[in-house]
């Protein structure tokens, strides 16, 4: 009868190892409202240079520019930049900039932080709405502004303003960079910089900024007082400071999200946080896939919790080596077969696989209080 039905149909099934791959980490979106170029029917683009984006915008667009300031790091440093998505939004068309981006995760979900071109700067409405999405998701928003009332405390007018006071302790997952020269790109020098290196191993903080036009040379630091960076740091803002001939990248702070002061949380912080929840899902789906594929399962006894606790537990020491968590900090807890309810063991379903541990952290203000004595 199996020689006979393949006349008709003929199936061949083979088994495969299941493979669950990382989320884009590594990869930022440009949001454009450049829909002649990228229309939103094809929505979302992939670039794997800077001449690739220049065979769609010409040099002396902002989709360019900020591209190049992606792009343009160290030729010699091993981390730089592969891949730089541009996903568009019909503006002029009146479609709402949270349906764009809807509509750009729909069509490709693999990226981590989002940018704007320099046009979109001052659209402060649209931007608000852009920040209250993204902190639904897991994903970051980073925007430059030459706005200087971001570095005013008596502004509550700004973008920065706004955003570190929204909800309970503001938003975590918006960062706002201030630098009153319009032609520089520090947010996207930044993510070109930044992005690239794994998640723990380094901190945004007093990173060199390739300058978009001359490349291993670096951004000029912005023209604030003493008085105006204190203000631009207390509102949680980031710029490029200068001192002892050095200009680098400070502090690398979201818009709020650190506690109910609205102390702005670290990037490097919510970008590890993200990237081990997205690890130990993917470990645990990854053993379900295995086991199934393999013609196993993973079985509702003791042994069988003790294979998903083993398995979060790689992911979490894994965590530990990539400098996220602090080794020896981790307890886990799992409940045993009979400490599950009949209702949850009918359901599959295994709660409680639970676990603490301390975020490394990074030291980023050095104090030395010495005495000398003759």
């Amino acid at each position: 009868m199996a020689r006979e039905i393949k006349r008709y149909v003929d199936v061949e099934i083979i088994k495969e190892t299941a493979l669950i791959q990382a989320a884009g980490f590594g990869i930022p979106i440009l949001l454009t409202d450049n829909v002649t170029i990228l229309p939103i029917t094809t929505r979302v683009k992939t670039y794997l240079s800077l001449a690739a984006v220049e065979l769609d915008f010409i040099d002396t667009t902002d989709e360019y520019k900020a591209a190049k300031a992606y792009f343009n790091q160290d030729p010699f440093n091993k981390k730089h930049p592969e891949k730089l998505l541009i996903g568009s939004w019909d503006k002029a068309g009146s479609e709402s900039i949270t349906d764009a981006l809807q509509a750009i995760i729909d069509v490709n979900n693999d990226w981590y932080a989002m940018g704007i071109v320099a046009g979109l700067r001052t659209d402060e409405t649209n931007l608000d709405l852009l920040a209250t999405a993204i902190e639904a998701l897991r994903k970051v928003l980073v925007m430059a502004s030459n706005d200087s009332d971001l570095a005013d405390l008596a502004s509550t007018t700004d973008l920065l303003y706004i955003l570190k006071n929204k909800d309970t302790d503001g938003y975590k997952r918006t960062m706002m960079i201030y630098h009153e020269d319009a032609t520089l790109y520090p947010d996207w020098s930044i993510m070109g910089k930044f992005l690239p290196i794994s998640p723990g191993s380094s901190i945004m903080g007093y990173q060199l900024l390739a300058d978009a036009e001359a490349g291993a040379d670096f951004i000029k630091a912005a023209t604030l007082t003493a008085v105006q960076k204190d203000n631009l740091f207390s509102k949680n803002g980031n710029t490029v400071v200068g001192l002892a001939g050095q200009v680098w990248f400070f502090p690398g702070t979201m818009t709020g999200g650190k506690n109910i002061d609205r102390e702005g949380e670290y990037f490097d912080i919510i970008r590890g946080i993200d990237y081990m929840q997205a690890q130990c899902e993917e470990g645990l789906l990854s053993l379900l896939l295995e086991r199934s594929n393999d013609g196993k399962k993973v079985p509702f006894t003791n042994d069988g919790i003790n294979m998903c606790r083993t398995r979060l537990s790689d992911k979490l020491n894994d965590m530990v080596i990539a400098g996220i968590l602090v080794e020896d900090s981790i307890v886990i807890t799992a409940p045993t077969r009979s400490e599950v309810s009949t209702a949850n063991r009918d359901d599959r379903l295994l709660p409680d696989l639970d676990f603490t541990a301390e975020l490394a952290g990074a030291i980023q203000k050095v104090i030395v209080r010495g005495k000398v004595r003759v």
